[in-house]
């Protein structure tokens, strides 16, 4: 009976808790490391829905397991990674508000003119600048995104104004708009962080990119395409979309197309995912895509149309006899008068105003073109692209460029892996090796392997592959027009952060691309968010906020700036302004003269008028000794006139007073001897 117990140890056969291990089987996950190999799945892991049905006989679909995979590396990395992220990335938040109070950079233009100078005039009335592009001729820019963009912020500055007159001011006129586009660029942040799997390697990367600091403080209609360009690839790669979603996806198309219509060569590779994603499918959603895309395009397209329309005066509407404007919806008077005029309301003029037609046929224009200035059409890709985003640029696009070559090399029947040998096997070529007693033969069985192994790569990055398509492909289409500027390639920033941050923070860097990254963007941000034109905006704001006695009017010539934003001196149409704006641009020292003697001349001009000439320490300084100095902006660079790196004290923008009866002197005759000004004449 004794033996019979002993024969009941099972127990040792019941150890097959060792044959449990197949947790080390289950470590496929360690097999998907063949991705290294490629270069490119060692980036962010995005996952759709086509490539998750692979795994639609396990419990577990394809994305958790990239999230395990995720959260091995966080948990190797230490749990100070996270916390430690967290007080790095707060740090870069600190850096972006305090540059939105002090980054006065001034890159274009278009940072004001594309938005809050005209948007401000229609809230407050101010007399304003309005450039060509709004033009009610042929109006190449939507009123729709610059009423979101800058409208919102600053009607909440007229709803305040009602409390408070006294809020209303060149300070609150320039942080408002810059507020809500810190609140705004948080929608970048989000998707980084999303898409890259909660990394915070990517939110290192985007927040720390002078790009993004620069965004905030100019409101360009670049700014608002990044941003539109972030969401729509959050969009495209979303699971479990509906009617409801293609819908909001179309609309999101439209906006994008009517902000700026160069917003269809990013988008076009992300479109072209969704139908390939439909195709791979064993029951296509075509009915939803199609219906949805179509409904939510067409919808929005006529909102947008018919906004323009009524903004630019295609269509023109009548209530009680006057003139209806957009901004008479957000006033009660308008609500109490219609509804007993609804009898007098009429259209008087009907045509649509489609501004993406419009800005498509200026720019198909050479001529148009050119009066913006002329590039090589290798601008965008040897100096934009590298300027904006330096290391970056490398570290995101050439492990595609590699792939490219690679698979190329296979299609002429090279070995993956090896090196390929110019003019050695031509295009032509079969693949070799062709006949069975080759000794070479083995290797094409490895050869065959490694190509799987990228098939499957192939498969598993379609998504970073798309992403990467999108910057080609608005690089490429944007490389055929002669006029490229460096903002064009600003909704470039997320597809890039996505595909290249693991090559500066994670760990596929090393402390050499960090460095270099850091370097790269502390000069950029020096030269371009605090130099460049830099105390064209606070002298303004100084100018603007001096007091000024009733009757009195101040002329301010800006001589060899960029175009005032003349929406922060608040200038409200009457007789005799409180002040009055000349731009002379880059106009010589005669040009100057005239412009004094007109105003000097002029019948509404008094002997208690003030007259201040803003300039840069380094434009015809001799002519202007004779001036004294009256405010003196320091962090002022100026390509135009640019000052010699070794004098620091010609990095200003000087503020000189004017005063009728002295003669501006010429450079041959003048002395270098400038006077000065009592404190009380000084602008604090």
């Amino acid at each position: 009976m004794k033996g019979p117990v002993k024969a009941s140890q099972p127990k040792p056969t019941t150890q097959p808790k060792p044959t449990t291990q197949p947790k080390p089987t289950t470590q496929p996950k360690p097999t998907t490391q063949p991705k290294p190999t490629s270069q490119l799945t060692s980036q962010p892991k995005f996952t759709s829905p086509a490539n998750a049905a692979p795994s639609s006989s396990s419990k577990t679909p394809l994305p958790s397991m990239s999230d395990v995979s995720e959260k091995k590396k966080t948990d190797t990395s230490g749990e100070s990674s996270s916390s430690g992220g967290g007080v790095l990335y707060v740090g870069l938040i600190v850096l972006r508000f305090l540059l939105v109070l002090f980054g006065f950079g001034y890159i274009h233009p278009d940072a004001y003119f594309q938005s809050s100078e005209v948007v401000a005039s229609d809230v407050f009335g101010f007399e304003v600048v309005r450039t060509w592009e709004f033009d009610p001729a042929l109006p190449c820019r939507t009123m729709f995104t610059p009423a979101i963009i800058s409208g919102i912020p600053l009607l909440i500055l007229k709803g305040l104004s009602y409390f408070s007159s006294n809020i209303v001011n060149p300070y609150t006129l320039l942080y408002f708009p810059r507020f809500f586009l810190f609140l705004c660029s948080f929608v970048l942040d989000t998707v980084v962080w999303q898409m890259s799997g909660n990394d915070w390697d990517a939110l290192y990367t985007l927040g720390s990119s002078w790009v993004l600091f620069a965004m905030i403080n100019n409101s360009f209609s670049n700014t608002t395409e990044t941003m539109i360009l972030a969401i729509t690839l959050w969009w495209t790669f979303r699971k479990n979309k509906s009617w409801s979603t293609y819908g909001l996806y179309g609309a999101l198309i439209s906006v994008g197309i009517f902000n700026r219509f160069t917003f269809i060569f990013y988008v076009l590779p992300l479109v072209i995912f969704l139908f390939y994603e439909e195709t791979k499918k064993e029951k296509g959603d075509w009915t939803n895509l199609l219906t949805g895309l179509l409904s939510g395009f067409t919808t929005m397209s006529m909102i947008i149309v018919l906004v323009d329309s009524v903004y630019f005066g295609s269509i023109t509407i009548l209530v009680a006899g006057k003139p209806f404007r957009w901004l008479d919806l957000l006033c009660p008077s308008f609500w109490v008068n219609l509804f007993p005029n609804l009898s007098n309301v009429t259209i008087t003029s009907f045509s649509w105003t489609i501004t993406p037609v419009n800005s498509i046929s200026y720019n198909s224009k050479l001529d148009n073109l050119s009066a913006h200035g002329n590039h090589l059409r290798i601008t965008h890709l040897l100096w934009n692209l590298p300027l904006l985003f330096g290391p970056l640029a490398w570290v995101g696009l050439a492990p595609y460029y590699m792939w490219l070559d690679e698979q190329l090399g296979v299609l002429i029947g090279q070995v993956p892996g090896t090196k390929r040998k110019a003019n050695v096997i031509p295009l032509t070529a079969k693949k070799l090796p062709k006949s069975r007693n080759d000794t070479t033969q083995a290797p094409t069985t490895m050869d065959k392997q490694t190509k799987a192994v990228k098939l499957q790569d192939y498969k598993f990055s379609l998504q970073k592959f798309t992403i990467a398509a999108s910057i080609v492909s608005g690089i490429a289409f944007l490389s055929i027009a002669p006029h490229q500027e460096m903002r064009f390639l600003y909704p470039i920033l997320v597809p890039l952060v996505l595909l290249g941050y693991k090559g500066i923070f994670g760990n596929e860097g090393n402390v050499w691309w960090k460095s270099g990254w850091f370097t790269f963007n502390v000069i950029l941000l020096v030269f371009m968010v605090l130099l460049h034109q830099g105390g064209v905006v606070p002298s303004i704001l100084k100018i603007a906020s001096t007091p000024v006695e009733p009757g009195n009017t101040v002329h301010v010539i800006f001589y060899h700036t960029y175009m005032p934003p003349q929406y922060l001196f608040g200038i409200q149409t009457a007789n005799k302004p409180k002040f009055s704006i000349h731009d002379l641009k880059g106009g010589d020292i005669a040009e100057l003269r005239r412009t004094l003697l007109r105003i000097t001349d002029g019948n509404t001009y008094k002997e208690s008028d003030t007259i201040y000439i803003v300039t840069p320490a380094t434009a015809d300084l001799e002519t202007l000794s004779s001036l004294p100095i009256v405010r003196k902006q320091w962090l002022h660079y100026t390509s135009e006139d640019a000052p010699e790196w070794s004098e620091l004290n010609k990095f200003a923008l000087n503020v000189y007073k004017y005063t009728p009866g002295i003669t501006l002197t010429s450079p041959t005759t003048s002395t270098t001897t400038t006077q000065t000004v009592s404190k009380d004449q000084y602008i604090e």
